[in-house]
C-alpha cells in the first residue's frame, strides 16, 4: 500500500470555484453536498469526480482509495484541486484501516470498487469511525 500526492497540474479554475458554478448545483439538494453524505457514481467515473469536485469546493483536501484508472488530468479538469489530494491505488487487505485513517485525514473521500472487501468486523469498525468522525466531513463514494 502507498499513499501518493497527486502532483499539480493546475492551470486555473477548480476548486475554488463557487458551487452556484457547477452543473450539477441545479441537481443537487440546496445546490451542494451536504457534510456528511455519501454518494454512488455507478462505476460512471467523470460522474464521481464531478460530484467529489462539488463536495470539494469548501473543503481542504480529498483522498482516492482503490482507483487506480482514476486519472489526475480527469480530476483536474473535473475541478479538483490536485495539490491537496492524495491516491492509494491499492490498499491491499487493509481497506477498513485505509478509509477509516484518510476519512479523518480529509473532508472528501472518493472510494473505488477494486481489492479485496473488508470483513464483517472490519467494515463495523469503519462505520463506526464514520459515525464518530469529525463533523463536516463529505465523503464521497463511487464505483
Amino acid at each position: 500500500m502507498t499513499a501518493r500526492p497527486v502532483a499539480s497540474v493546475r492551470s486555473g479554475g477548480g476548486a475554488g470555484e463557487s458551487a452556484s458554478s457547477s452543473p450539477l448545483s441545479a441537481l443537487l439538494p440546496c445546490g451542494r453536498i451536504r457534510p456528511g453524505t455519501a454518494a454512488s457514481a455507478g462505476g460512471d467515473m467523470p460522474l464521481l469526480l464531478a460530484l467529489a469536485a462539488e463536495a470539494s469546493t469548501e473543503a481542504v483536501g480529498w483522498a482516492a482509495v482503490g482507483l487506480p484508472q482514476m486519472g489526475a488530468l480527469a480530476a483536474e479538469a473535473a475541478g479538483l484541486d490536485l495539490a491537496s489530494g492524495v491516491r492509494i491505488d491499492d490498499p491491499g487487505r487493509q481497506w477498513a484501516q485505509v478509509l477509516a485513517t484518510r476519512r479523518e485525514a480529509v473532508p472528501v473521500v472518493l472510494v473505488g470498487p477494486s481489492g479485496t472487501r473488508p470483513d464483517r468486523a472490519a467494515a463495523g469498525r469503519r462505520t463506526a469511525a464514520q459515525r464518530n468522525g469529525p463533523a463536516g466531513r463529505r465523503p464521497v463514494a463511487g464505483g
